[in-house]
């Protein structure tokens, strides 16, 4: 009989344990997809920020130079 006892226990125990690590599993598994989406989001953000910045220093540049032709323009007229 208490083998039977203990037995039982064991299997329920057996059981839990697997329970609760396939629940931690799946826990930790989305945590790992919402990090991941949020890293996408964040480098494509990077990205954009990258391209404006850069459009910034193309258009800077331009005027830069229109602003050296004027002047060269200016002095020698």
């Amino acid at each position: 009989m208490i083998q039977l006892i203990l037995c039982n226990y064991t299997n329920v125990l057996s059981a839990l344990g697997a329970s609760l690590a396939a629940g931690t599993g799946v826990a930790v598994h989305q945590g790992v997809r919402r990090i991941h989406q949020q890293h996408d989001h964040l480098e494509k953000a990077i990205s954009q920020l990258y391209e404006k910045i850069e459009q910034i220093s193309d258009n800077d540049s331009n005027n830069n130079e229109k602003n050296i032709r004027s002047k060269k323009t200016a002095s020698t007229s």
